[in-house]
């Protein structure tokens, strides 16, 4: 009788010594992982960040040709041309991979840099499509906003008529000829005729 009180003495014993070790080792982990949380990456407001913040930018394009009549797309100039961010003091970017090759490396009407791209066919044939990727890296650097205030932007007057004819006009996506968006543009603006 004795004996079976031992060893079942002896069992819990070693029962009880292995939870003992198991509640040890996690509140050590959790103690260490409290320190580095706590201590070691204390939050820092933006205007104190100095390091760079990089991404990585995808794109994919496809242009099917669904056609109804069946006729073959001629791609055009601008449809083989992708944008080629801006390098500047607050921004730099890689183009990391395209999936056809760059035919030449040029800058837009605005002076931005593109690059064309040679597809081995300029055209899609009827029910075909064309897919490509392009793949960015962008590494931002630190920099304050500028200062800015309202009561120094000046109004709509104040600015020369050349700027008015040369950037208010329809381009692209700035359907300034439509005349629901005018309506609504002028609804939002109000008797507001401040820049800002």
């Amino acid at each position: 009788m004795v004996g079976k009180l031992s060893e079942r003495s002896a069992s819990k014993n070693t029962y009880l010594l292995f939870w003992f070790k198991v509640i040890l080792v996690s509140l050590l982990l959790l103690s260490v992982s409290s320190y580095f949380l706590l201590f070691q990456y204390s939050p820092i407001s933006p205007e104190k960040t100095s390091a760079n913040r990089s991404f990585i930018v995808k794109v994919t394009f496809t242009f099917e040709n669904d056609n109804p009549q069946w006729e073959y797309w001629n791609l055009s100039h601008e449809e083989r041309t992708i944008g080629l961010f801006m390098n500047n003091a607050w921004q730099t970017v890689y183009l990391l991979n395209v999936s056809y090759p760059i035919d030449k490396i040029q800058r837009d009407i605005d002076g931005n840099p593109v690059a064309t791209l040679y597809f081995p066919k300029n055209f899609i044939a009827p029910g075909k499509n064309l897919t490509y990727q392009v793949t960015y890296r962008i590494i931002l650097k630190p920099r304050l906003p500028p200062s800015i205030s309202e009561s120094y932007s000046g109004t709509l007057n104040d600015i020369p008529a050349s700027l008015k004819n040369l950037y208010c006009r329809e381009a692209g996506p700035w359907q300034v000829t439509n005349k629901q968006l005018r309506n609504l543009a002028f609804k939002i603006k109000g008797d507001d005729t401040n820049i800002l």
